[in-house]
């Protein structure tokens, strides 16, 4: 998936690594995958990559919610892996999202992680009739994925919450 690119910076701010070949019709190169931007409906902003850190000793970075545009830091690999459940894959550095040590609590922070298939990491799809759809990780069903202060944390489910909706917008406009 990753190939060989190049970044300058502090370690996380560039985006080294993130494959180079150009992209036709948002599919990966030699493969029929296809990658997507995330955007939040209440404010307009695209899941990003964010900063480099470490989670018990292993590469894992923050999540950011920033301007949409065609970066390698805001494309996703959104796989169903069953009806319903998806692991959503950061291309740039082929890792998933990810609640933060597991935890089933509010305020819980998203992160990428190494990809596992632990339900902290396969996220239950729940499509609102706007079109946009909710995410809550199977193991804390009564939460979703909430935009937070510029990032993602876990929050209960609100239905009246635009914070907690996406849409799939193209790789690039």
């Amino acid at each position: 998936m990753g190939g060989e690119g190049s970044g300058s910076g502090a370690v996380g701010s560039g985006d080294g690594g993130a494959p180079t070949e150009p992209m036709e019709q948002c599919i990966i190169p030699g493969t029929d995958t296809k990658v997507e931007r995330l955007q939040v409906i209440d404010n307009g902003l695209c899941v990003s990559r964010g900063t480099y850190q470490t989670l018990l000793g292993e590469p894992s970075y923050t999540i950011s919610l920033t301007e949409c545009s065609s970066t390698p830091r805001q494309l996703w690999i959104l796989t169903e892996l069953s009806e319903g459940v998806l692991e959503v894959r950061n291309y740039s550095v082929d890792l998933n999202l990810d609640v933060q040590y597991a935890a089933v609590v509010p305020w819980t922070p998203i992160d990428l992680y190494d990809p596992h298939r632990f339900q902290n990491q396969l996220f239950v799809v729940t499509d609102n009739p706007d079109g946009s759809f909710k995410l809550s990780p199977q193991n804390a069903p009564t939460q979703c994925l909430s935009a937070w202060d510029g990032s993602l944390v876990l929050r209960n489910c609100d239905p009246n919450y635009l914070g907690q909706s996406f849409r799939r917008l193209e790789c690039e406009e």
